[in-house]
């Protein structure tokens, strides 16, 4: 997964315009949004998935965004929770995107990438640990495996990810969520 996939968090990631997505339909008729002004129009620009997450992750995530210093790009995770369906631990689906999941997704060319999807802090390229305040990560975030989102990137264009599978589930594998 390279850089433009924004692994570490968002403050760190830049996507050159050579790998981005090409913009929504509703984007290109009119003037050009950008995630960081815009995340509210961005996001209700596609019909969002139904996410789910365990009320423990839910609860962690709330409480780092929290001590977070105010950003502009992490309003989308914030939007995220918000609408995310929470549910115990024990009643997680095993296809479900957690916290510490290993999860196969494909972009819009169809190529496929495997990160593990962590908390911030923990984000490693190297290792393709993808920080959940990252862009990507956070559009992974409760998905199901087969669902789809179109997710904005800094640069204000938005990118199409689909989940393939889960290599790594924590409650699917027994382990703690």
């Amino acid at each position: 997964v390279g850089a433009e996939m924004c692994i570490r968090d968002s403050k760190s990631c830049a996507s050159p315009q050579s790998h981005a997505a090409p913009p929504t339909a509703n984007a290109t008729r009119g003037p050009h949004l950008d995630i960081r002004t815009h995340p509210r129009k961005i996001a209700s620009m596609s019909t969002l998935p139904r996410i789910a997450l365990s009320r423990f992750d839910h609860k962690r995530l709330d409480e780092l965004l929290e001590k977070a210093a105010p950003r502009p790009e992490l309003d989308a995770l914030r939007e995220e929770l918000e609408r995310a369906e929470i549910v115990e631990p024990d009643a997680v689906p095993e296809n479900l995107v957690t916290m510490n999941s290993v999860v196969r997704f494909a972009d819009e060319t169809g190529k496929e990438s495997e990160v593990t999807l962590v908390f911030p802090g923990r984000a490693d390229a190297d290792r393709n640990k993808i920080s959940v305040f990252a862009p990507l990560g956070s559009a992974l975030l409760g998905l199901s495996i087969g669902d789809s989102i179109d997710w904005p990137l800094p640069n204000g264009r938005a990118r199409r990810v689909r989940v393939v599978g889960t290599t790594y589930q924590p409650g699917a594998a027994g382990d703690p969520i």
